[in-house]
């Protein structure tokens, strides 16, 4: 799973880099603005370290969100603290989810709004382990950004880092996805 995340952030933040016909559009959702799943543009096939690649950045944790970007701004999802590793997931208590939000230029972190989980937040299990605690794609607006975290809701941040506000899923021991719509 870290791989494919690595792959997806690598793809979607080079083809927004590089290519102007891209650049010029808000990536507000997953799967391309107005849910194309397409992009206009000439798109590199291969990449490495040195080859097709703008920026590579550390995160603070793992997660599996898609990136999406608006103004210039990259936004992501993670968690940490918790369910890193299957075998030995650590203390429940400890677990941090983060709406982070980097620049598209160059790729540093600009900030990382970390968000406590609900008590009723998902024990570790094989699933889970694989998805984490930040699946779902955040999405974006000229308000701020939106994320959803399962059990733990939706939270809705500022492009300044302030959350703005917070819901906790109503049925916390429902274990369906859920989308945030724009």
């Amino acid at each position: 799973m870290p791989r494919l995340r690595f792959f997806c952030v690598v793809f979607t933040i080079t083809s927004l880099c590089c290519f102007k016909s891209i650049r010029a559009e808000q990536w507000n959702r997953f799967r391309s603005p107005g849910g194309r799943v397409v992009a206009e543009a000439d798109l590199p096939a291969t990449w490495s370290e040195t080859e097709n690649l703008a920026w590579k950045t550390n995160l603070p944790g793992k997660g599996s969100s898609s990136p999406v970007v608006w103004d210039g701004r990259v936004y992501l999802t993670a968690h940490t603290g918790y369910g890193m590793k299957l075998e030995n997931p650590g203390d429940p208590a400890a677990l941090m989810l983060h709406v982070i939000c980097l620049d598209l230029r160059d790729g540093n972190i600009l900030w990382d709004c970390p968000i406590k989980p609900s008590p009723h937040e998902q024990a570790i299990s094989k699933r889970v382990g694989e998805h984490g605690y930040a699946s779902a794609t955040p999405c974006v607006d000229d308000s701020g950004v939106y994320a959803f975290f399962g059990p733990s809701g939706c939270v809705a941040v500022s492009h300044q880092r302030e959350v703005r506000w917070r819901t906790l899923q109503r049925h916390p021991r429902d274990r369906v996805g859920s989308i945030i719509v724009t």
